[in-house]
């Protein structure tokens, strides 16, 4: 069953969801998979951007908690990757 379900079913399955406001900044992270639906308010993601987005928040979680390490003094362990919404412009990258 497994085999199956490969890269082209993910990009071939989609989800509807909320499209608030923040959303205009982090759609620019996806190279695609992530697009405004007819319907307003709501956008549309394959299965694949669904996986990435989730991806993507986790990387965003850890360069926050990195940050706010830093602010109390203390070393990240390890490197952040530089992906997801972290690193797109207009991303708070402020240090506390």
């Amino acid at each position: 069953m497994l085999a199956t379900h490969d890269g082209a079913f993910l990009r071939q399955h989609t989800c509807r969801r909320d499209f608030p406001p923040h959303w205009q900044l982090m759609i620019q992270a996806h190279p695609h998979g992530v697009t405004p639906a007819e319907a307003p308010g709501e956008l549309v993601m394959t299965l694949e951007a669904t996986f990435r987005h989730m991806y993507f928040e986790e990387v965003t979680h850890l360069y926050n908690i990195q940050r706010l390490k830093r602010a109390q003094g203390l070393s990240p362990v390890v490197a952040v990757p530089r992906v997801g919404y972290w690193v797109l412009e207009g991303w708070d990258r402020s240090e506390p």
